[in-house]
């Protein structure tokens, strides 16, 4: 602010800071009130899949009857918890706003409902070293793999506050990628912590709200003045740059994480295909255009003839047609012939199996015998071929037999003229 501000100059600055904190705060309702609805959708589905877990402990115990006979009231509509100190507790949420969704252990009762925050608080385990040197630096705890702590706050900047447990209590900064947590929590973890963030800023901005309106009626005598305000929104302003930073790489990361699972997709797709043309080449080798087999019909219960009009390499097909009836068709997969026994195109009627020492020799001289009379269709059909095809044949035979008629027809008319000629 400017080094003297006159009476009605003080009164427009504080008129734009009041308006400055009441964008920031509707701002951040509105972001909160939509990831909200995203992240509580998720951690619903979230808490079907995972059994309880002693992620926190009661620190105060909490008598839900009291709290409802002064009230006369219960959080969103819903119960109370009853907890006594020390009692292990599943804290499946942790608002902002001062309340935690909890439930108890199986052992006493698997009983659930609101518990004021601050009588619980989460305990989660430390994984890793959470200092690189010897000692911690100024505001941070130095803990070691296998020990626990109280977490006190988990903030979106990727650090948490935390209490060390044990005879010299300690509070400090930790690096949240350090510390356990329930695997339920990993889907909307980040989601969650920018709430709590978003939750305190707009929390903040009320209270600054107010506060400059106290100042404007008080003025000086309530113990503020312009600067120290003015301080207060550029922290408001700062915080909220900063969440939608947060928020912004949060986006970045989920986009580049949908980018590598469309690459995965990609690659395995690409790995079908690849499979898929293997198949293609492991077609059995009879399994050719012109063929004739034999289609296994479980509702007539026969094995009919067919022949193999088309094998589609890209549908990944195999059209036959029935030899009886050159308008029905089947289709047949190419994925069907992986399990002959299961396949309805065979290449010969099964037969009955036969035991002794030729049954080998029975079965190689069955297909020989197949073999063959394929073979000598496929040469009739090469020869019908040069002659110019059935059609072609059918007409030269109309047209000999004609002739042969026309022929037979002259004949005899001459020997008719022969015996009646007069006598002369």
């Amino acid at each position: 602010p400017p080094p003297f501000l006159g009476e009605s100059t003080e009164d427009t600055f504080i008129t734009e800071l009041t308006q400055h904190i009441g964008l920031v705060k509707n701002a951040a309702n509105t972001l909160l009130a939509q990831l909200s609805r995203d992240t509580a959708a998720v951690e619903a589905q979230e808490r079907a899949k995972h059994s309880w877990h002693p992620n926190g402990r009661a620190v105060a115990s909490f008598n839900a009857a009291d709290l409802e006979a002064s009230y006369g009231a219960t959080q969103g509509g819903t119960g109370y918890l009853d907890v006594q100190a020390m009692d292990a507790l599943d804290i499946t949420v942790h608002e902002a706003s001062g309340w935690a969704w909890c439930i108890k252990s199986k052992e006493a009762g698997s009983a659930e409902g609101w518990v004021p925050a601050a009588h619980v608080v989460e305990v989660a385990a430390v994984l890793q070293p959470t200092s690189s040197g010897a000692e911690a630096e100024e505001g941070t705890l130095n803990l070691q793999p296998g020990c626990y702590v109280d977490v006190l706050q988990r903030h979106y900047s990727g650090w948490s506050m935390c209490r060390s447990q044990g005879h010299e209590v300690a509070e400090g900064w930790v690096p949240d990628a350090c510390l356990g947590d329930h695997p339920r929590n990993e889907a909307t973890k980040k989601h969650r912590l920018v709430l709590n963030g978003l939750q305190r800023l707009a929390d903040d901005s009320t209270t600054v709200e107010a506060t400059f309106c106290q100042f404007r009626i008080q003025g000086p005598e309530c113990g503020y003045d312009v600067q120290g305000l003015y301080n207060q929104v550029l922290a408001l302003v700062e915080e909220y740059q900063s969440i939608c930073g947060v928020v912004q790489m949060h986006a970045a990361a989920d986009e580049q994480a949908q980018m590598e699972k469309q690459a995965a997709a990609a690659a395995e797709k690409q790995r079908k295909l690849e499979e898929d043309e293997k198949a293609w080449l492991e077609l059995p080798a009879w399994v050719v255009e012109g063929k004739r087999c034999y289609w296994v019909s479980k509702v007539q219960k026969k094995w009919l003839r067919v022949c193999v009009k088309k094998v589609c390499k890209s549908r990944r097909q195999v059209l036959v047609t029935f030899e009886s009836d050159a308008k029905a068709r089947k289709i047949v997969r190419f994925e069907a012939f992986r399990d002959m026994a299961a396949c309805p195109l065979q290449r010969s009627k099964q037969r009955k199996r036969r035991k002794g020492k030729d049954a080998q020799a029975y079965c190689e001289a069955q297909d020989a015998e197949d073999e063959a009379e394929d073979q000598l269709e496929e040469d009739l059909r090469n020869m019908i071929q040069d002659l110019g095809g059935e059609d072609k044949i059918q007409l030269e035979s109309s047209d000999s037999d004609s002739s042969d008629s026309d022929e037979d027809s002259t004949a005899a008319s001459k020997h008719n003229d022969a015996t009646h000629a007069p006598q002369g």
